[in-house]
């Protein structure tokens, strides 16, 4: 792990407990509660590995529906308040770092991440994703 890593762990890490905020927004509240129905149709009955969970705001609409959920983020901080979301019983929490997604991840059809795409530097994007790619081991072919 570089300085740099380690740095941008801890700034996560210390920010874990203010993560939801940007979620209570009065003008927000609208279109949340529109993708709280409509996320989780998305990924009903499926194998879902979620990259970069954070606190598992999203987690806990996606978990009842899913038929296996591996939940993945760096920081133990975050996936410690993410483990105490209502319905996330069933949810497989691990540490891992979203650029290095390993085999032990399992089979999955579909990923989700929610406001991790905005924190990637753009020259890093493409490799991101191929990687994300690269861990998929469809189920059914969806990837």
């Amino acid at each position: 792990m570089s300085t740099d890593d380690s740095i941008l762990r801890a700034y996560y890490a210390e920010r874990a407990p203010v993560y939801d905020r940007v979620y209570h927004k009065t003008e927000r509240q609208g279109d949340l509660r529109r993708l709280q129905e409509w996320v989780p149709t998305l990924f009903e009955g499926r194998w879902i590995i979620e990259i970069a969970r954070g606190t598992g705001y999203w987690t806990q609409f996606i978990a009842p529906v899913a038929k296996n959920l591996v939940a993945t983020d760096v920081s133990s901080e975050t996936l410690k308040l993410a483990r105490a979301r209502d319905g996330v019983d069933k949810v497989e929490f691990r540490i891992a770092d979203a650029y290095q997604l390993s085999d032990e991840m399992g089979q999955f059809e579909a990923a989700f991440s929610a406001l991790w795409v905005s924190h990637i530097p753009r020259q890093q994007l493409r490799a991101f994703f191929e990687g994300l790619l690269t861990g998929c081991y469809p189920v059914r072919r969806f990837c």
